[in-house]
């Protein structure tokens, strides 16, 4: 049985954000979880981080299925990452 599609999806674009990653991503899911229910997807945009927070990222997609990963090669900027997140996104 396939998951049910996304009801909401959040962009975070992020650089070098190792020590908050995790903090932030729980307090963000146990609001998700009551908004929807579970149908939720986070969009992480790493732009080209250089502390970890690349690794950290796939460690958290490997937990959750619902945490999506996109990084950059380079450093594009706050507006692209936002701009790329928001077309892999498929919630609203």
């Amino acid at each position: 049985m396939e998951a049910p599609a996304p009801e909401l999806s959040v962009v975070l674009p992020c650089h070098n954000e190792l020590e908050n990653l995790e903090p932030l991503l729980t307090r963000l899911q146990g609001v998700l979880e009551r908004l929807t229910v579970g149908r939720y997807e986070v969009i992480f945009v790493d732009d080209a981080s250089s502390d970890g927070s690349e690794r950290k990222l796939d460690e958290l997609h490997q937990r959750d299925p619902r945490i999506k990963v996109v990084h950059f090669s380079r450093n594009f900027g706050h507006q692209a990452a936002l701009s790329a997140g928001m077309q892999l996104s498929s919630g609203a």
